[in-house]
């Protein structure tokens, strides 16, 4: 009995654990939405400016474009590729 006990003790300390830091994101991204104030952000450099600030109070850049209601700004990087080899075929008929 006392084992059972100390074990259900232990499940509900960590679930409390988990439902604390699920608490904590949620207040820092109620509080960096009401720090930014959002109005409908136009120009790319303001965006950028908002979303590194979002970044300094450790929200990740995903998440703040969702907080934000942007599209998030994906760097593609276009891969050097070596030229393809033109091969002929002829066929006989």
């Amino acid at each position: 009995m006392v084992t059972d006990e100390l074990r259900r003790l232990r499940q509900l300390k960590q679930e409390n654990a988990r439902l604390k830091k699920l608490l904590a994101e949620r207040d820092l991204e109620v509080e960096v939405m009401k720090e930014i104030n959002v109005k409908k952000v136009v120009s790319v450099p303001d965006r950028r400016r908002l979303i590194s600030y979002a970044q300094s109070r450790r929200i990740s850049i995903r998440r703040a474009c969702r907080l934000m209601q942007i599209e998030a700004i994906k760097q593609v990087t276009q891969r050097q590729c070596p030229p393809a080899k033109v091969r002929t075929v002829s066929f006989c008929l």
